[in-house]
Formats: C-alpha cells, structure tokens, sequence
C-alpha cells in the first residue's frame, strides 16, 4: 500500500515541478519572440557555470563588437593617439583674379584691388565703395584739410563712444575697469626702415620711367603712339571743362566699379563692337599714313 502511494506521490510532485519549470520559460521569453514564433534554440536559461545570454546569438556578436572597441581604445591610449576630429575639407581658394581682353591693362593693378572691383566679395565691394562715396560727398562740401579734420574726429568720437559704453559695464560686473585699447595701445606700430627704402626705390624707378614716356610722347619719338596721346589728351580736356576734380573722381569710381563686372559677364559683344571699331580706326589711319609722306617714313622706320 505505501508503495502506490510513494509512486503517485512521486509522480504528482514532478508534475508540478515539470509545470513550474515551463512558467519560469515562459516568462523569460521576450515578447517579440513569443509574438514571431521563434523557436525555443534562441532562448537559453543559465545552467551551472556557463554563463550565457537569454535573448538569442544576436547578443554574443554585439558582445564581440563591444570587446572589439574595447581593445582599439586601449589600443590607441597605449600609443598615445587620442580621437581628434578630423578636419572637415574645405572648398578650394578661388583662382587669382585676372583681367581679359580689352581691360587686360588693369592687370597692373594690385590683386586686391581687382579683387574688389570684380565684386568677389559682396560684403568687401560695398563697404569699399559706400566709404569712397562717402569721402568724396564729403570733399564735395569741404576743403580737403577739412575732411580729413572731420574724418579724425568721427573716428575719436567713435572710440570714445566705444571706451565708455566697456568701462560702464566692466564696472557695473565689477570687473576691472581698463582701456579696452590697452592691447593696440601697447602694439609698437611702425613701417620698417626696410619697406621704406624699398618703397622709395620702387617709386622712383617709376617716376622715372614715366619721365622718359612722357617725353618720348610730346617728341614725337612713335607718331603714332603721339597723336593717340594726343587724343586722349583732347578727350580728358573737354570732359574737365564740363566736370569737376570731384565729379570726375565720382565717375571713375561708378565706372571702376561697374565696367568690369559688365564686361565680363558680356565680353563677347562687347568685343564684337569694339574689334569693328578698331578695324574702322586702322583704315583710317593706314589711308592717312599713304597720303601723308611724314607718316609712311616713320612707319618705314
């Protein structure tokens, strides 16, 4: 009789044993596996000592992926590499700016200067532009004593504006309260004695050399670069009789600004017109220099 007993009492307990244990499965399932299907290969319960994941083989390659990094931090603190940012590439510089064509000529001038009139900066041209309008309405009022009288003192009233304004709020953060120029105050500003020298002889040299065309061109050395001199110096003579120094000034300053910019955005027909105009000139000429002996002789030469 105690045998039967032992036995179904046996087998009772393992049931629910048996029961208790698929419980404990069940609530270690994550959802999206139950929800899916998958099979019960991809859940795995720690036994013993083995130290397992419950959440599939997806976790070992993260895990293998984490131990990876580890050991290419550990890496680079050995070397004594630390993860700097990498620069972020930037566009390349414009190419220099150049004249073409017909006003190829101001390629003598220097790079900023074109720079500017090309309006390759926005910003720059304008400000450029507003300050020597700005200074020539000025000298349109005043002497030129007095403008540069007035320009001084808009500059004084504006630093000191600026001086009090920062010595107000230093004072009101209880900061200590200095000049804000003290950094430009204590600069040693000066022109090299070098640059001075060079400056000289390069000015001189060019004085110089403009002497000598001059000459050439009242002479008569080349007829025709003369009589083209000439000509200019007829155009230049009527436009001052009808235009002051300063009006004058204030059409080469909207015509530096604006001629190149148009011609280059309509260089062809603006060549087209003038190669026909040059054609008509040398016909002309070429007409002149047959009926007038002196001409010919020179061209000969």
């Amino acid at each position: 009789v105690h045998a039967p007993i032992g036995a179904a009492s046996s087998r009772g307990l393992k049931t629910v044993f048996t029961s208790l244990l698929a419980t404990c499965e069940m609530s270690l399932v994550p959802e999206d596996s139950q929800e899916s299907g998958l099979s019960e290969d991809y859940v795995k319960i720690p036994s013993g000592e083995e130290d397992e994941d419950i959440y599939g083989p997806d976790t070992e390659t993260a895990r293998e992926g984490g131990v990876a990094m580890e050991e290419k931090m550990e890496s680079k603190e050995s070397a004594g590499v630390e993860d700097v940012p990498q620069p972020v590439s930037k566009p390349a510089a414009d190419k220099k700016v150049k004249a073409a064509g017909y006003l190829s000529f101001l390629n003598v001038l220097d790079p900023i200067v074109l720079y500017v009139i090309y309006w390759h900066d926005l910003k720059l041209s304008a400000v450029v532009l507003g300050v020597c309008l700005v200074v020539l309405l000025t000298l349109t009022f005043n002497t030129f004593i007095h403008t540069i009288v007035l320009l001084l003192l808009s500059f004084m009233v504006v630093s000191l504006t600026y001086i009090v304004a920062r010595l107000a709020i230093d004072y009101y953060l209880n900061k200590s309260v200095d000049n804000p120029f003290r950094g430009y105050l204590n600069k040693k500003i000066e022109i090299p004695e070098s640059e001075m020298i060079a400056w000289a002889k390069y000015l001189s040299k060019e004085l110089n050399c403009t002497i000598s065309t001059l000459i050439r061109l009242l002479l008569f050395d080349n007829v025709k670069s003369s009589l083209v001199f000439g000509l200019v110096l007829w155009l230049v003579s009527n436009v001052t009789n009808y235009l002051s120094l300063i009006n004058t000034l204030f059409t080469v300053l909207v015509l530096a600004f604006s001629v190149p910019v148009l011609y280059n955005k309509f260089q062809q027909q603006i060549d087209g017109v003038i190669d026909k105009v040059v054609a008509q000139c040398k016909n002309i000429f070429c007409k002149l220099q047959k009926r007038i002996p002196y001409l010919q002789k020179s061209k000969q030469e």
